[in-house]
């Protein structure tokens, strides 16, 4: 059983793609290392909306909106589809974290778990002024009343600590 995916924080940072396009990218590419799903399967939108909670059609334009941002291939050699990892962006960071799969597998909402992996890196200034939603919403760029909810929402489902 797969117990975690590394993300790059580049993933986390693109502007070109949303928190459920950001998710459906995480669960392929936890999936691709379970052995039980096809490979011609892994990017099915019946199946990633089963594993995802998110729709058919939002899953069509994540796949859609992570092409065109270059962190997912229609064809890679094999004639299948793949979440690739943009090595391009993921220099700019060179910074990993370390998501694990019930998070991915719970009833958490896409912002819930982008706003964990946000946690997770520790380049981030709040580390050492003083955490406040206020500077987390500023360094993700997001509103503090979306980021105060999320991590509300992780605190409720236990992957937090206050």
């Amino acid at each position: 059983m797969i117990d975690s995916i590394e993300v790059p924080v580049a993933l986390l940072w693109e502007p070109l793609i949303t928190t459920s396009d950001k998710l459906v990218w995480m669960v392929i590419r936890l999936d691709r290392k379970d052995k039980s799903i096809l490979p011609k399967d892994l990017c099915s939108p019946s199946r990633l909306d089963d594993r995802t909670g998110l729709s058919r059609s939002l899953i069509y334009d994540s796949l859609r909106r992570l092409e065109a941002a270059g962190w997912f291939r229609r064809q890679n050699g094999a004639g299948l589809p793949e979440a690739i990892i943009n090595y391009n962006k993921a220099r700019q960071t060179d910074r990993w974290v370390t998501i694990h799969a019930e998070l991915l597998a719970g009833n958490m909402r896409p912002r819930e778990v982008v706003t964990y992996g946000f946690l997770l890196d520790k380049n981030h200034r709040h580390w050492k002024e003083g955490f406040t939603y206020r500077s987390l919403a500023a360094y993700m760029g997001r509103c503090s009343k979306t980021v105060r909810r999320a991590i509300q929402n992780l605190v409720q489902n236990g992957w937090l600590n206050t």
